[in-house]
């Protein structure tokens, strides 16, 4: 049996098709490491590896996830305190409060965080007996998501709201346990943010001082004003080399970071 991370185990055998687009020259893979997902792209999921995650395709049509998005950038727009802020430009700070209203926004439309969450394995096992990749909008239909779907939904979100992001997948040592994890990073000045509506471990801790060794006994000194911070240790070991991603050659972005 396969162990899959994220904080959460489950132990269970599936089969899923490859998440690959079918004109391959449209598109660039890159395997791992820091990246932008545009509208467009296909993202391995677990399932071919003994896991229940179907592969994933960022849809430009999916009708839940452009509801989703489409409320966070009203929100944003409406919100009184980014007013504010842009007026006075400072929009550093505009920066921080968006990423702030994201954050929330995903812990209220994702609430289930648990693997074996009745929604989520439901919607898992639909796609994976039809041989269907997932889109991002069965999620928030279903109201369930790991750390893998509040990162991918976290950096669709941010692109929404014009803030550069990318997705990366990390090993990490929280706790007693060494695990897989999902988180989305951002670049301000001299410091490398993680968001993380998933995980109070790392959200709002700098990337690279959360890879130091005194990270496993103690929290980062480093907190991003957009946290309000937590006790709680862990380190991330490495950049992962998986899962596997497709960016339509077409998409407007950067596919590796720093």
């Amino acid at each position: 049996m396969i162990k899959i991370l994220c904080f959460g185990l489950i132990t269970l055998f599936a089969t899923a098709g490859l998440a690959i687009p079918g004109n391959l020259e449209g598109y660039t893979e890159q395997r791992g490491g820091f990246i932008q997902l545009p509208f467009g792209s296909y993202i391995e999921g677990s399932a071919r590896h003994g896991g229940i995650q179907p592969d994933y395709q960022i849809l430009d049509d999916d009708q839940d996830l452009k509801k989703f998005l489409t409320e966070l950038v009203k929100q944003a727009q409406e919100n009184l305190e980014i007013q504010n802020a842009e007026k006075r430009g400072n929009f550093l700070e505009a920066k921080y409060l968006k990423i702030q209203l994201t954050t929330e926004a995903i812990r209220s439309a994702l609430p289930s965080k648990a693997y074996d969450a009745r929604p989520y394995r439901e919607t898992l096992k639909e796609h994976r007996l039809l041989n269907k990749d997932i889109s991002l909008g069965a999620y928030l239909q279903c109201k369930s998501g790991v750390c893998r779907e509040n990162a991918l939904l976290t950096h669709q979100a941010l692109r929404a709201l014009g803030i550069e992001s990318h997705f990366v997948y990390v090993k990490v040592h929280a706790g007693t346990r060494v695990e897989d994890h999902a988180l989305v990073v951002i670049k301000d000045r001299n410091k490398t943010w993680m968001v993380d509506p998933y995980n109070a471990t790392f959200h709002g801790r700098d990337f690279y001082e959360s890879m130091e060794k005194s990270a496993w006994s103690r929290t980062p000194p480093s907190l991003a004003p957009f946290s309000n911070g937590s006790n709680y240790v862990g380190r991330i070991l490495k950049v992962l080399k998986y899962p596997s991603y497709w960016i339509p050659n077409n998409a407007q972005c950067k596919n590796v970071f720093l």
